[in-house]
């Protein structure tokens, strides 16, 4: 049984951040009780399109979408740093924030089929361990997938999260919000904590205009 102290590490553009992120946090909390999650809104991620929306924006949302959940907590310890931020770099700087505490790598299990292209790949799977939100069926997973999720199971470094899948996109919700600038479908709203989606009418953002 772990007896070290929890921290879940929730990376991602969140642009903007939706209830799909939130529900893997929770997840994470139900598997560990007396964790602590923290956001850690990107930089400009190396293997991802440019942000749409500027960090600063990014870094609020985050903060309104997490509340005052004492669990929850935001860093920007990605978005200060100077070119690609990988997450390698990412875990080693809170390996020494926090080094008596067990480390979680939360991610979608879309993400985890490529997590041996990684920077430092081999390295990063020494450091960290992995909690995993299902996203479909892991069957069709490359073979060197198959032997990374076994091998770090069998060291008890992987976990799968306990959650429905969700196919909540941010993509979408940005295409929607863009399209229906002063009237929101309803099940677009419900995929957005509410206090984000006040953020972004009160600061105009995705083309969503205040009414």
């Amino acid at each position: 049984m772990n007896t070290q102290p929890v921290i879940g590490l929730l990376g991602g553009t969140f642009d903007p951040p939706h209830n799909a992120h939130l529900s893997m946090a929770n997840a994470f909390l139900r598997l560990f009780p007396e964790s602590q999650v923290i956001f850690l809104p990107a930089g400009e991620p190396y293997h991802k399109k440019p942000t749409q929306t500027a960090s600063l924006h990014r870094l609020n949302m985050c903060l309104a979408a997490v509340g005052d959940n004492p669990h929850f907590a935001v860093s920007d310890v990605d978005m200060v740093r100077n070119g690609a931020t990988y997450t390698y770099d990412t875990v080693c700087i809170f390996q020494e924030i926090y080094p008596n505490h067990s480390l979680w790598w939360i991610m979608g299990e879309d993400s985890l089929r490529y997590v041996h292209q990684w920077h430092k790949a081999n390295k990063l799977l020494s450091l960290v361990n992995f909690a995993i939100a299902r996203r479909g069926d892991e069957s069709d997973f490359p073979e060197i997938t198959q032997k990374i999720i076994t091998q770090q199971q069998a060291a008890g470094k992987m976990r799968f999260l306990d959650m429905p899948q969700n196919p909540i996109s941010s993509t979408k919700i940005r295409q929607a919000l863009a399209d229906n600038a002063l009237g929101l479908p309803e099940n677009i709203a419900q995929q957005i904590p509410t206090a984000v989606l006040d953020y972004i009418r009160q600061n105009n953002l995705y083309g969503f205009q205040a009414a």
